[in-house]
């Protein structure tokens, strides 16, 4: 399993699970679809961090598709359900259960969540204005523990 842990702290809000497709997130079949990542079944965590707003939004895919929250999130997230009831089967995206989480604070290094096998994490935040640099480039991929920002570099 993949374990998700932060590395900054959160303030979190609100929390919207859409209950979804579960289709494949290959680059091939990304770029068939663009709008693939709205398409899918995910769970969107809203709040503020050091810089602004933050948006960490966990999106299922084909076969792993079960996405579990910490305990101290959202006990009762349930995802990657086989047999919705029939007045809950809708079209992709437009069945959602919004929860609001309250103040909930998550610190660097606490457990977020996990995914059963793997999927993919959107994050869409404020970012400031000076002081770091990214440390990838447009288009790179990125991996569970690496650095998105770096602090920016001494000039000599």
């Amino acid at each position: 399993m993949d374990d998700l842990s932060l590395i900054f702290t959160i303030s979190l809000g609100d929390k919207v699970a859409l209950q979804s497709k579960l289709l494949t997130l290959r680059p091939s079949t990304l770029k068939k679809l663009p709008g693939l990542f709205t398409l899918n079944e995910r769970v969107v965590y809203l709040g503020e961090w050091a810089y602004g707003f933050m948006s960490l939004t966990a999106v299922g895919a084909v076969g792993v598709g079960s996405i579990v929250s910490a305990p101290y999130l959202d006990p009762a997230l349930s995802t990657n359900l086989r047999h919705l009831p029939s007045s809950e089967v809708q079209e992709p995206g437009l069945h959602y259960h919004e929860v609001v989480l309250g103040a909930v604070k998550a610190a660097p290094g606490a457990p977020f969540g996990q995914f059963k096998l793997g999927s993919s994490v959107v994050l869409i935040f404020e970012a400031p204005r000076s002081g770091f640099e990214w440390a990838l480039k447009p288009g790179e991929r990125i991996k569970c523990g690496e650095a998105l920002m770096l602090p920016e570099k001494e000039k000599e």
